[in-house]
């Protein structure tokens, strides 16, 4: 599966941040670690998600970790 430019940034910082279930992060947390305008990550990591390489919490506001497909994704 083939991600943008974009979406390879925002998934390095979740891997590079350990994103786990018990240490997610927001999405302006993402935002401030990959140098991008707090707008332009929720799409991306929605994204993500939709590909199941990102999972979200339920509460609010929603924080963001990787799933194992996530922590094991290489873009070849």
């Amino acid at each position: 599966m083939k991600l943008t430019e974009k979406g390879v940034k925002v998934l390095e910082v979740l891997k590079s941040r350990d994103a786990s279930k018990t240490a997610p992060l927001s999405s302006k947390e993402v935002a401030a670690a990959a140098f991008m305008t707090p707008r332009s990550v929720p799409g991306v990591l929605t994204s993500l998600v939709n590909k199941g390489l990102v999972a979200k919490t339920e509460d609010s506001p929603r924080l963001f970790y990787l799933t194992d497909e996530g922590r094991n994704y290489n873009e070849d």
